[in-house]
């Protein structure tokens, strides 16, 4: 599977062979799709920041999911204390 982080990679390698490439004259192209590049870059930071902050902080679905009861909040060995 690639990651947001081999995308990243990628592109970052992609940008600094673009910018080998520009001459005084004619690469206009080049430049536009350096700039389109850098700004998928920044995309992708945003997106790798966003999910590492998910990872974090996983929010409680329900309240539902909570323990009602004493029983419920021990695992089997704890009974026996």
């Amino acid at each position: 599977m690639i990651t947001n982080q081999d995308r990243l990679d990628v592109l970052n390698s992609e940008i600094e062979y673009a910018k080998s490439q520009l001459r005084q004259h004619d690469t206009g192209h080049i430049h536009t799709s350096i700039h389109w590049m850098e700004h998928r870059c920044e995309q992708l930071r945003n997106k790798i920041k966003t999910e590492e902050r998910a990872d974090i902080f996983e929010p409680v679905s329900t309240m539902a999911s909570l323990p009602k009861t004493y029983d419920e909040l021990t695992v089997e060995s704890d009974k026996f204390w």
